[in-house]
């Protein structure tokens, strides 16, 4: 996949979005108005057909809108409820500090604060109501792991993520599956409600109202299952564009393969209690996907570990997952679900940038143009 299908696929994720949007508030607005006979019926020219809209539909636009803008509203205070990041002082790390600005200066954006997060887990992740007054996070256990072109490398992947605006865009995208969640779980409780308390008064006109709120409910459920697996395959895809992003921002397109390959290891042995599921969406990459995707290298680490010193390398480690990663990745649904893309297919991604980028010179190297 190059530079080019990947914009091409982003769009087509994010137009599905929008479209699974309108036919979610359309559907759930129609039902409620066709069984109380609350439709307008406006004729089509002279052919004698008329075609229903339902009367209340902009307040269901407006109920989606406002849902969202709370989402958006409280996306920041909800991650740092759950991550609790401290602001790295100033002067606390004036390399890190450095690097945030080189890079968001190329980027064209606003540095965002740079926090730490107390986790041995190797991680990374952006958050904030808008690209200028975001926040970049780094573990503990990123810091320990990673040389220092490592780092660079993630926070260039971060940094694209801020350039990419994904942060407003992935809030509100997620929020069109929790929507449907809420509106499935909310319908199928009062139907149950409803359904005993007629059976309860011997009383049948309950009855059209749970007809609509079961039809509203299974409106509901296509539309989440849909809506989620369109959010997850535009999360896996901005993953990558972030990692291309990176690797020529930084033009060190191998940095960023090998920080993958070691955060990969790291999430797939740090303790659980270190990592957050909720938040798993934000990560660079995904702790519980690391664990099925290195489970075959740490069984035959012997066989990887070429130079027999009993730890796996940068380069060992790199061959291991490209190869052998294949072994284990996931397939079908879980797939279709999966935050991130498996690991060796960014690496090849990132693989195939580095052959790109290795027959022009560093001065002609057009980010804009290739991003």
């Amino acid at each position: 996949m190059n530079l080019s299908q990947l914009k091409i696929k982003m769009s087509q994720s994010l137009a599905l979005i929008i479209i699974l949007e309108l036919i979610f508030v359309f559907g759930i607005v129609y039902a409620i108005d066709f069984f109380f006979d609350a439709l307008y019926w406006i004729p089509i020219f002279n052919t004698g057909v008329f075609f229903p809209i339902p009367r209340d539909m902009i307040w269901g636009v407006i109920s989606v809108t406002v849902f969202l803008t709370i989402q958006w509203l409280l996306g920041s205070s909800s991650v740092e409820y759950a991550m609790h990041p401290r602001i790295l002082k100033k002067g606390e790390n004036p390399w890190i500090e450095g690097t945030v600005e080189e890079l968001s200066y190329k980027a064209g954006v606003k540095p965002p604060k740079i926090k730490i997060v107390d986790m041995e887990a190797p991680n990374a992740f952006v958050y904030g109501r808008t690209a200028g007054s975001s926040s970049l996070c780094l573990t503990t256990g990123l810091l320990k792991s990673l040389n220092k072109n490592e780092i660079k490398a993630v926070i260039g992947h971060e940094i694209g993520h801020l350039k990419h605006r994904d942060v407003i865009i992935m809030t509100l995208a997620a929020g069109v599956p929790l929507l449907a969640l809420l509106v499935l779980r909310g319908g199928m409780y009062t139907a149950y409600g409803l359904g005993r308390s007629s059976r309860s008064s011997s009383r049948g006109d309950g009855g059209a109202v749970i007809l609509v709120i079961l039809i509203i409910v299974a409106i509901a459920s296509a539309i989440f299952f849909l809506s989620l697996l369109a959010v997850r395959g535009l999360s896996r895809l901005r993953e990558h564009y972030a990692d291309a992003y990176s690797a020529i921002s930084t033009n060190d397109p191998h940095s960023m393969q090998s920080a993958l390959a070691k955060i990969t290891w790291g999430l797939s042995i740090a303790p659980p209690s270190n990592q957050s599921n909720a938040m798993r969406n934000l990560y660079i990459a995904d702790a519980s996907q690391a664990k099925l995707e290195v489970a075959y290298v740490r069984e035959h680490k012997e066989e990887f570990d070429l130079d027999r010193d009993g730890v796996l390398d940068e380069q060992e480690l790199l061959i291991a997952m490209e190869k052998e990663a294949k072994k284990t990745k996931l397939s079908g649904l879980s797939a279709k679900l999966a935050t991130h893309p498996p690991t060796y297919k960014r690496i090849l991604l990132l693989k195939k940038i580095e052959k790109e980028l290795a027959i022009l010179p560093v001065d002609k190297i057009n980010i804009k143009k290739l991003i």
